[in-house]
């Protein structure tokens, strides 16, 4: 009998820590506690790996779609989202290509996806590429 609640302790350990798709009510609710003080407009697949959610007034925040991958990809607080640059897009299709040719039953969920959802971000100011002096 011990063996089997080993077994059975060891395979749902297992199905907690393997990484799973994200469906799109998890990536509202993600966005939604990443920018508490805005109103969330909408929250869409940009990609079969990401979700795009905007914001009121402008800004989004891009969710990985797959939780062995950091949960915010990129984000804006002011940053409009009706016309999408072409560089935004170029950075979604690369997210895209890493995630979908990583994809594998046997990884880990990524540690920042724990904290995320429960509303605690590691927000780091972007670096810039370039400084003038």
């Amino acid at each position: 009998m011990k063996k089997i609640c080993y077994l059975f302790f060891l395979f749902a350990a297992y199905t907690f820590l393997c990484a799973r798709p994200v469906d799109i009510d998890k990536a509202k609710d993600l966005a939604a506690a990443f920018f508490p003080d805005k109103n969330l407009v909408s929250c869409r697949n940009v990609s079969e790996q990401l979700y795009l959610s905007t914001f009121e007034k402008g800004g989004f925040v891009l969710i990985s779609a797959d939780d062995a991958f950091p949960p915010v990809l990129g984000y804006s607080r002011t940053a409009p989202v009706e016309r999408v640059p072409s560089a935004f897009e170029s950075r979604c299709d690369a997210y895209s290509r890493q995630i979908g040719g990583l994809l594998s039953s046997s990884r880990e969920t990524h540690p920042d996806w724990d904290t995320s959802l429960r509303g605690i971000f590691k927000k780091q100011p972007a670096v810039p590429k370039c400084c003038h002096l």
